[in-house]
């Protein structure tokens, strides 16, 4: 009942905003369509599903999502998306980081194995996923989205910092292959033949493996 709450108060107003911008969300739809072929795979299952009615359950909020992010495609460009989403994960590590500096345990997952940070969140697991979010998220933002440099270098060692407090290994290994892809896209970006040769030594030790 409060998982069906928290949903529609995120997606009522979503289709509000949707309603608002018909018309860019028609047009943005044909970009999308491999999306929504999973959500129309989602709902297919339910045909050889135990559960057919659960299924549709979650299709429908797989559906509710993918129509969120149609939108936020159509309404922001890519360095405004990257800015909204830096905003609210930072507001997450800050509100984490003051609950767990109280004190208690209300900020420790100590059910888990490890007893590492859970923030603002029911597991260590999900706090661990956002944190590596974060970092990746401000690896990739635009120069003129904070004022100085430092100030990025401070939000991304802090996010990895909760990373590795949330004591997460699934966290912990994505993280630092996705901000290891993150430092060779930048070395390769202006470096197309080198970018070709990394490619191509990736492929040959991919298919020895």
């Amino acid at each position: 009942i409060r998982q069906l709450f928290l949903r529609l108060a995120i997606y009522l107003p979503v289709s509000i905003f949707i309603l608002k911008n018909w018309r860019g969300f028609i047009h943005g739809i044909p970009d999308c369509k491999w999306a929504i072929a999973l959500v129309g795979l989602a709902f297919l299952s339910a045909l050889w599903a135990p559960d057919s009615m659960a299924v549709i359950r979650h299709g429908l909020w797989a559906a509710s999502a993918t129509a969120f992010g149609v939108y936020l495609g159509t309404r922001y460009r890519r360095e405004e998306q990257i800015s909204l989403l830096l905003f609210a994960l930072c507001f997450i590590a800050a509100a984490s980081i003051i609950v767990i500096a109280l004190g208690s345990d209300l900020g420790i997952d100590t059910v888990a194995a490890g007893s590492g940070w859970r923030g603002i969140f029911e597991t260590k697991n999900v706090f661990g996923r956002l944190m590596v979010l974060g970092a990746v998220a401000m690896c990739s933002c635009g120069r003129n989205w904070f004022t100085g440099r430092g100030l990025r270098l401070f939000w991304l060692f802090g996010f990895c910092a909760l990373m590795i407090k949330s004591r997460s290994e699934t966290a912990v290994i994505v993280g630092i292959v996705m901000l290891l892809l993150a430092l060779i896209y930048r070395f390769f970006r202006l470096r197309t033949s080198a970018l070709i040769s990394f490619a191509m030594l990736s492929i040959f030790l991919f298919t020895i493996f």
